[in-house]
């Protein structure tokens, strides 16, 4: 060739130290009636360690966020900021979606339609702008078959191909979210039943000694809410000492799965300080 010469190797040192060295240089030749001879070589050489080690660092470290981006079971995946572009997705991310990964690169969520309102993209941003990061956006969005799901998003800005990028990850939560509109309309059927019938109920947490109850208890007893009872001890107070060792009984048979409902009539004092005799009934419960 024309004698041009470019190397990047180790060096083994004396000391045993290993280096990485760039060599570069020329060879110059002269023609001969047997042909052309090399006479010499003229080149220079750079220790490159740092850099090199640098280099070999980021290629195990992108190939250690591949692996994990690749295998995780949630849904990962990296857009442009201006245009939310899909760059990458994850094998999660096309189940979510319902897309196959060809169908997600190179195309907008604005183009797929993904975001149910609007609004939502928009106030990601914005958060995004403030904040540089989103935790746990909780948003609809729509699938490749048209249907609408519930998604949890957490995403941060990130430098990709030298572009301002998004890396987020997504999970299905809409099986939660039916769970907490179910469990939500069966507290309002019961606030509704409780306060027609004109019933207080409790909320006695055995583990804190927390005790939460509804506005009927307040009213009964003439406690406004901000002077509730915090606690069942202060609530074991109010009870008429005449009652109280029948009503510890009955509970201890209760919280010892000796009985299985507390039901117990007793009087308690009210603010006033006048007596107010109350049926009560509980059940032990187990909150996980």
């Amino acid at each position: 060739g024309g004698g041009d010469f470019h190397s990047e190797h180790r060096n083994l040192r004396p000391d045993g130290e290993v280096r990485w060295i760039v060599w570069q240089g020329r060879t110059f030749f002269r023609d001969t009636p047997a042909g052309r001879v090399p006479i010499r070589r003229l080149g220079a050489c750079i220790d490159i360690t740092a850099r090199k080690l640098a280099e070999i660092e980021l290629q195990r470290s992108e190939s250690k966020f591949s692996h994990l981006f690749h295998s995780s079971p949630h849904g990962l995946a990296i857009t442009t900021l201006e245009e939310g572009r899909y760059l990458e997705a994850n094998a999660a991310e096309c189940v979510l979606t319902g897309y196959a990964r060809g169908e997600l690169i190179g195309r907008t969520v604005l183009e797929l339609g993904f975001y149910e309102d609007p609004e939502d993209r928009r106030e990601i941003r914005r958060l995004l702008a403030r904040d540089g990061t989103v935790s746990n956006y909780r948003f609809r969005f729509r699938r490749k078959s048209g249907n609408v799901r519930w998604a949890l998003l957490s995403a941060s800005l990130i430098e990709f191909d030298g572009r301002k990028c998004l890396l987020s990850t997504a999970a299905d939560i809409s099986h939660l979210h039916r769970a907490e509109e179910a469990l939500k309309l069966s507290e309002e059927r019961l606030r509704i039943a409780t306060e027609g019938a004109g019933v207080g109920w409790w909320d006695w947490d055995l583990r804190s000694g927390a005790v939460v109850c509804n506005d009927i208890c307040h009213r009964m007893l003439g406690y406004p809410l901000e002077e509730s009872p915090p606690d069942s001890q202060s609530w074991r107070e109010l009870i008429h000492p005449d009652d109280r060792p029948a009503v510890a009984c009955s509970w201890d048979r209760v919280v010892a799965g000796a009985q299985p409902v507390f039901r117990e009539e007793y009087r308690l004092r009210r603010r006033d300080g006048s007596w107010r005799w109350i049926l009560a009934r509980g059940k032990v419960i187990s909150s996980g």
